[in-house]
């Protein structure tokens, strides 16, 4: 199990920016262990944005939300990335949690969902 410290952190201080530019979405699903004792994905619980860490060399970071319906499509993340016109989204409801794991320093994100702020022509963003 991973040793967790006594330390939360914001969006800006995980990232180094309160906006990050997300790198990728996906499904969010439960895992579970199958018959055969070895671990399957089971239902969706939520949507994981991909958000780069400006501070650590552009270094990833994977942030859980509950989202049934993601704040942005990976196809137009795809898209913007090749275009050279990052989208940027805030998380509401955003916590970090340091841990140190068996590979070293890792860090555990949460929020309760992300808001478009900045993305290229196309892409649904909160005015």
């Amino acid at each position: 199990m991973p040793n967790k410290f006594n330390l939360k952190l914001s969006a800006e201080q995980a990232t180094g920016t309160p906006t990050p530019i997300v790198g990728d979405v996906k499904d969010d699903v439960a895992w579970e262990t199958g018959t055969d004792g070895k671990r399957h994905p089971g239902p969706r619980v939520g949507t994981c944005y991909t958000v780069l860490m400006q501070q650590s060399g552009l270094a990833p970071l994977t942030v859980k939300t509950p989202e049934a319906v993601p704040a942005v499509s990976a196809e137009e993340v795809a898209a913007a990335c090749l275009s050279g016109q990052f989208i940027r989204v805030r998380f509401e409801g955003f916590t970090a949690d340091p841990y140190q794991g068996k590979n070293g320093l890792g860090i555990s994100a949460t929020a309760d969902k992300a808001v478009v702020v900045s993305a290229p022509s196309g892409v649904k963003k909160e005015g």
